[in-house]
């Protein structure tokens, strides 16, 4: 299993390299919701 890290920034943004955004099929505008079980759901 790959993972990839996410880097939060100093206003609580966070970056997603752009091979994770590809495999999850994030887009711009998109959301996203992360839980304490290492998974992400993309809401469309």
């Amino acid at each position: 299993m790959a993972y990839e890290i996410l880097r939060a920034a100093n206003k609580g943004q966070m970056a997603m390299p752009v091979s994770a955004r590809k495999i999850l099929g994030i887009r711009e505008g998109d959301v996203a919701a992360l839980n304490n079980e290492d998974t992400a759901c993309i809401d469309r």
